[in-house]
């Protein structure tokens, strides 16, 4: 019984419901941590092309990220009001097709979503993962799919 006891913290760890950050990067590491993390794939934005989307999210890196058939533009922000650590990541597809590949790949990460919905006449489908972060995908008939996946608060 007490292996068994013991064995539960590790298999919690291992779980992927667990995992909280995104891929190479941890949540709170500035913008020159996450290109160095990449290993050459995301480049720092320089003046003008930095956004401001909210006061605590600035887009200062992006680049392109591949997880088996899966191609990602991935763009990250940084919170300029809490020591500029990284807070979110936006990703999506770079082929339309590529759509129900990236929500098999999140529903073999994160599970079942915790939410589903959307405009059907739209032909648009959000899914909502609340752990191990805040996680959403919308896939859409018009757009690429994309996903917002965000540090819990």
């Amino acid at each position: 019984m007490r292996s068994i006891l013991a064995a539960i913290p590790i298999v919690v760890m291992l779980s992927p419901y667990a995992r909280a950050d995104w891929e190479y990067t941890r949540w709170g590491m500035t913008p020159e941590q996450v290109v160095k993390a990449s290993g050459g794939h995301v480049k720092l934005l320089q003046g003008a092309e930095q956004r401001t989307v909210a006061p605590d999210m600035r887009h200062e890196a992006e680049g392109t990220y591949s997880d088996g058939s899966v191609s990602l533009q991935v763009r990250f922000t940084f919170d300029p009001t809490n020591g500029n650590g990284l807070n979110c990541v936006f990703y999506a597809v770079t082929d339309e097709k590529q759509a129900p590949a990236l929500k098999d790949l999140m529903i073999k990460r994160y599970g079942q979503p915790s939410k589903q919905g959307g405009i059907a006449v739209l032909g648009m489908t959000d899914l909502t993962w609340e752990k191990p972060d805040d996680i959403n995908l919308t896939i859409s008939n018009s757009d690429p799919a994309f996903v917002t996946h965000c540090k819990k608060k």
